[in-house]
């Protein structure tokens, strides 16, 4: 009766597709220029964001470490939030010494990193209606956070009472609530971001497989929606970059390590690069150790640059790749 039970095993090990002596594959190399712990015992880093010329990363213990840019010296430390593990982390092109932090303790929290970091300049929260139906608990978990250019604070939620919310402050007023959206999502926002030169257009991305740009200045939920991608897929991260003279492009990470690109104005991406074609792209052979650290736009010139590694205990490695003609290369 059990002869047709398929029995899971482990990934073959992975390796390079290229032998040492092909030096043509990566024209390029780069080096580590440091490394620092960020607590005594192991650790994951959940987050990290850029503010000026220090860097922040969010640990799952908890806490929040800022170190300098240049030496990775650390400068301070804090726990931002007590009631659970920090869940989002943001930063503020316009204001570098301000980092924001969100946590399932239904918290916004603004630090000033020029100030002592044992209160935050300003706690937001959701003092809206409670959410119906279950769970019991009215309030709602945050997830993810982002800042605009002009101090506008947006703030995604878990699903709970069967749906999700955005959440939006302006700091500059105070700690109120400016106001929120209630059908842009139905499952846990994942990602925000804000769109570098026009403050008022946002992503959002969910597990529900949606990417939905908003644009703000509208007077309503159903006016702001510019436009909604379905991926089919649970979306882990959004990011806005050019092409081609156009900045309304996304670039949409899963959670299945998949990559696509968008144009906001069409149904369907123009790129679809899945695990195995990541894998490939880094000159790889086992795409299920494959994984995507990160995918970022490019500051001085058009493009995208994909961070990408190997987790094969055996042999890993991390990659920086350019995408081009619709491949990872």
């Amino acid at each position: 009766m059990f002869s047709n039970l398929a029995i899971e095993t482990e990934p073959a090990p992975d390796r390079d597709d290229f032998s040492d002596s092909d030096i043509s594959t990566f024209p390029s190399q780069y080096h580590q220029q440091g490394s620092v712990a960020m607590g005594l015992d192991k650790s994951y880093v959940l987050h990290l964001a850029q503010c000026g010329d220090r860097v922040c990363g969010v640990s799952d213990s908890g806490t929040l470490g800022v170190y300098h840019m240049d030496t990775l010296a650390k400068s301070a430390t804090l726990r931002p939030h007590s009631g659970g593990p920090v869940s989002g982390l943001a930063s503020c092109t316009t204001e570098p010494d301000l980092v924001v932090t969100c946590s399932g303790d239904q918290a916004v929290k603004v630090w000033d990193l020029r100030l002592a970091l044992d209160t935050p300049v300003v706690t937001l929260r959701d003092t809206s209606r409670p959410h119906t139906g279950p769970p019991l608990p009215p309030g709602r978990p945050l997830s993810c956070v982002a800042v605009n250019t002009a101090g506008l604070v947006a703030a995604g939620t878990e699903q709970v009472g069967g749906e999700s919310f955005l959440l939006f402050w302006d700091t500059r007023a105070g700690d109120s609530l400016l106001g929120g959206y209630w059908d842009s999502h139905n499952d846990d926002i994942t990602t925000l971001q804000f769109h570098r030169d026009k403050k008022d257009i946002l992503a959002t991305g969910s597990t529900d497989g949606l990417v939905n740009v908003l644009d703000l200045s509208q007077p309503d939920e159903d006016e702001a929606l510019v436009t909604s991608h379905n991926t089919e897929d649970s979306v882990g991260r959004v990011v806005w970059y050019s092409w081609k003279g156009d900045t309304m492009q996304l670039a949409i990470h899963t959670h299945t390590e998949e990559i696509q690109l968008w144009k906001t104005e069409d149904v369907a991406p123009h790129t679809i690069l899945d695990r195995g074609k990541v894998c490939h792209g880094i000159r790889r052979t086992v795409s299920e150790h494959t994984y995507i650290a990160g995918v970022h736009s490019m500051e001085e010139e058009e493009g995208l640059v994909v961070l990408a590694g190997s987790s094969c205990p055996a042999g890993s490695c991390l990659r920086l790749a350019r995408i081009k003609n619709k491949k990872i290369k």
